[in-house]
């Protein structure tokens, strides 16, 4: 497995996008879930255990992804199926960091730096609402 920094300094690993890949394609069994929906459950779930999966959720922020020139913010609370795969997933790439040699959590922005490089490509295979060239980042409110 691979790790490399990217442009803003943040450590990001083969590891930890191939088990996002895997599990955002888990939720796609069901029907691709809506983008602004992901983006809820992540933020979320980062929000509500910020010692379980990154080592600095803290304050209030949320996330926004941007394709296209057009915005898309969290979406509707989280739901019971869309919430266990989110949380399963993020364990599994807090794992994978804290396996490798980092043997640390992530930080919030390495996880939201690794689901932009999942869906940074053809993200319409794996979310709906989602079009070309997305980014994702973390705003306060």
């Amino acid at each position: 497995m691979g790790w490399w920094t990217d442009r803003a300094g943040r450590m990001l690993g083969d590891g930890p996008a191939d088990v996002c890949e895997a599990g955002l394609a888990r939720l796609g069994t069901a029907g691709k879930p809506q983008l602004g929906d992901v983006l809820a459950g992540i933020g979320g779930l980062l929000r509500a255990h910020r010692d379980r999966y990154a080592t600095d959720a803290d304050g209030d922020w949320r996330l926004i992804a941007t394709h296209d020139h057009v915005d898309i913010a969290e979406g509707r609370a989280l739901d019971g199926a869309l919430g266990k795969v989110l949380a399963e997933t993020l364990d599994d790439i807090a794992e994978q960091y804290q396996l490798s040699e980092l043997a640390r959590l992530p930080t919030t922005d390495e996880v939201i730096a690794t689901l932009g490089f999942v869906l940074g490509h053809e993200p319409e295979r794996l979310v709906a609402g989602a079009g070309a060239k997305l980014t994702i980042r973390r705003e306060s409110r």
